[in-house]
């Protein structure tokens, strides 16, 4: 073998869930089903783990009940890399295999082809007006957005994430206690910062009202203050634009213990089936979006308009929204007291970083 295959490869064996945090792990968006001998079952991609996550495919399940099994392209030689110029725009990596082993990949095949994303002209909106009142006493003095983590405030470490894909050009919707947030962002020197300052409350979408969408050539990203999302934001952007949607709502996987018995029954109180301690499979909302700035007209000035609503809205006209689908462990949200010291607990015991 000509490099070490190993962190693309998953035994049959292994399930949904542990094989999705390998390929999230090699950075390849691809990974391998082989046997002990590297005698190839098939493989899964990033799409085919976001199409289970969709159809609420349980992720306790064998990763070899999803992906392509058969019919996927590969060549048995290396020396056959002059046809490579066929493989078709939706694949990137290409597997060499001979007498059914997998015996090395070809990576980003398309990449020369493929569209290549500026993300220095995106846009950030950053939503800090928030009382904060589920991580009270906490904030009975500060905001939300300058709470403290690992001595670090909830807002540095989501502009730092930002800053890390080159996303410096951030507005800041502001309302509660805006003069602290306003003086922590000067003294700590934040480049490219401009502020949305409301003298009433307008909701977690009503901000966006005052952005100037004829200047905003891209897509903006939102996200809310209490959430920390760690994932590549390239590719999310890259979804959002590749399926054209007006707004992209980044959800992670939450599953549910039920801890009763359900009763499932008709209208007229018969029982139709009995549902021993089921699991609950559902995409919860993680309070990250990428929006199109041609919607944003749908957002009256200085009107309270929540996300929620908003989306409704857009959904009611007709208009395309996707989910992009992440691990629950890749979300951090500190919106509540509760979370916020399980956080911290976490943090201490691990001695880790976010």
């Amino acid at each position: 073998m000509k490099k070490n295959l190993s962190k693309f490869i998953v035994s049959p064996s292994i399930t949904i869930s542990a094989a999705y945090k390998k390929m999230l792990k090699n950075k390849k968006g691809i990974i391998f089903v082989c046997n002990n001998n590297f005698k190839i079952i098939g493989l899964v991609t990033d799409g085919d783990f976001k199409r289970a996550f969709w159809s609420n495919i349980d992720q306790d399940n064998l990763i070899s009940s999803i992906g392509k099994k058969r019919k996927f392209f590969y060549i048995s030689s290396k020396k056959n890399l002059n046809k490579i110029s066929s493989v078709p725009m939706n694949i990137n990596h290409v597997p060499v295999i001979s007498k059914g082993k997998l015996i090395d990949i070809v990576f980003n095949i398309n990449e020369k082809k493929s569209r290549k994303i500026k993300v220095d002209n995106f846009s950030v909106v950053i939503l800090a007006g928030g009382y904060g009142i589920r991580l009270k006493p906490i904030t009975n003095l500060i905001p939300k957005a300058l709470v403290k983590i690992q001595n670090k405030t909830i807002l540095e470490l989501i502009v730092k994430k930002f800053q890390k894909y080159k996303l410096d050009k951030i507005y800041l919707a502001l309302f509660h206690k805006k003069e602290l947030i306003r003086t922590f962002v000067k003294k700590k020197g934040f480049k490219k910062v401009k502020f949305i300052e409301e003298n009433k409350r307008t909701g977690t979408a009503g901000p966006l009202a005052n952005i100037n969408s004829k200047k905003e050539k891209n897509p903006i990203i939102v996200t809310n203050c209490d959430t920390i999302i760690n994932y590549d934001y390239n590719e999310i952007l890259k979804f959002h634009l590749k399926n054209s949607n007006l707004i992209t709502i980044v959800g992670f996987l939450h599953e549910q213990n039920i801890n009763y018995g359900v009763c499932e029954v008709t209208n007229k109180g018969e029982l139709k089936s009995l549902i021993e301690k089921p699991k609950i499979k559902l995409l919860a909302n993680c309070g990250f979006y990428i929006i199109s700035p041609t919607i944003l007209k749908y957002i009256k000035k200085n009107s309270f308009l929540d996300m929620d609503i908003f989306i409704k809205k857009i959904i009611k006209k007709g208009f395309k929204i996707g989910v992009y689908p992440i691990r629950e462990e890749n979300c951090i949200d500190i919106g509540t007291l509760e979370k916020y010291q399980k956080l911290n607990k976490k943090i201490n015991q691990s001695r880790s970083n976010l």
